[in-house]
């Protein structure tokens, strides 16, 4: 796939950033600072979950549950078998035969019985499919994990996958992938809710989209965001091996939709646009095109652009060519960005002077 630089994908980035259902018939209906209220008010209320105790606490005990490294398979097989880790050798013993994946372990502080069971054929049998290098791999259609701790269930995940074959008989892109399911630890839950990605390739053209929803609970109460992108590619193709050597982004579309329920109050962000990659002569990414975007908070329409995302003048705080229309003014995301967020903008443009 063709490479860019860091400063070619921040365009792009901010594009995702930007982007949830189709807005409510009409135009804007909040102005310019209305807006900057809204969204200030709304993060707010997202630190007060993100920074509620529990979060760090799941952070760091989901960080120390992931077990060392993973057993291999063999011959392409998905690995199988009872494990137990031994600290001393720093090594997974094999201790038993088994369909499934069983790995068995110990950690700190404790120490505590932690337990990770990978069942491959839990919901579908599994599939083997031959890669365009003429080696043959065993992958999973639906498969669950399960993790305990101390006998405590901690996570369980579902997941769903098909592994579709191209003109040369052999597998290198996935059809689609997905995971449904929960982690949980103490008073923090994080629901995933058919989170993956789905890829629809042809000769010459490809259709690619990522979609799904993460919900956190903890005390201070509840963060979720939904999302949906979708993109259109040329794709290139090795003629004797159907691998494909290089994908161009054509045209995307992205939705998204966060919200936020405290006990101080609630609201809510959905984002949705029209995107284009922008590309100079020598073909490398300077900006995105964006259309038919809008951004509705709680329920109203704040604001719509078009125009292309970049940072032309390199001042460090992109924009200059997008226009903005609230429903007080029109005006550029750079001039919004000072105007509702000059500290920000300000330490952009130092970081920008000093490159």
């Amino acid at each position: 796939m063709r490479r860019t630089g860091t400063r070619t994908l921040v365009p792009l980035a901010l594009a995702f950033a930007l982007a949830a259902c189709s807005p409510p018939a009409g135009g804007p209906t909040l102005t310019a600072e209305e807006t900057g209220d809204r969204l200030g008010a709304l993060a707010l209320r997202a630190s007060n979950v993100i920074g509620d105790p529990a979060v760090g606490e799941f952070h760091q005990a989901v960080a120390g549950l992931a077990p060392a490294g993973l057993p291999a398979g063999t011959g392409g097989d998905l690995p199988r078998g009872v494990y137990r880790f031994d600290d001393e050798s720093g090594a997974w013993v094999d201790v038993a035969d088994s369909d499934d994946l069983d790995l068995n372990w110990t950690v700190e502080p404790g120490p505590r019985d932690a337990r990770l069971l990978v069942d491959w054929d839990a919901a579908a049998p599994t599939v083997r499919r031959t890669l365009a290098s003429g080696e043959e791999v065993e992958l999973p259609t639906g498969a669950t994990v399960t993790m305990w701790l101390d006998g405590a269930v901690t996570a369980d995940l579902d997941q769903s996958a098909t592994w579709p074959v191209n003109a040369c008989g052999t597998l290198t892109e996935p059809g689609d992938l997905y995971m449904n399911g929960h982690v949980a630890h103490g008073a923090a839950t994080l629901t995933v809710d058919r989170v993956g990605l789905s890829v629809n390739a042809g000769d010459d053209e490809a259709t690619a989209g990522g979609s799904g929803g993460l919900e956190l609970s903890v005390p201070a109460g509840r963060a979720w965001v939904d999302w949906d992108a979708s993109v259109a590619l040329d794709v290139t193709r090795d003629e004797a091996t159907c691998e494909v050597l290089d994908a161009v982004v054509r045209s995307g579309r992205l939705r998204v939709e966060a919200g936020i329920d405290t006990a101080g109050g609630d609201g809510s962000a959905a984002v949705a646009t029209d995107f284009a990659p922008v590309t100079d002569g020598a073909g490398e990414l300077t900006g995105v095109e964006l259309a038919n975007g809008s951004l509705v908070l709680d329920g109203a329409v704040a604001v719509t652009w078009d125009g292309v995302l970049d940072d032309a003048d390199e001042d460090g705080v992109p924009g200059e060519n997008l226009v903005l229309t609230f429903a007080d003014r029109t005006m550029t995301l750079e001039e919004f960005i000072r105007e509702q967020f000059g500290p920000l903008a300000f330490g952009a443009s130092v970081v920008a002077a000093l490159r």
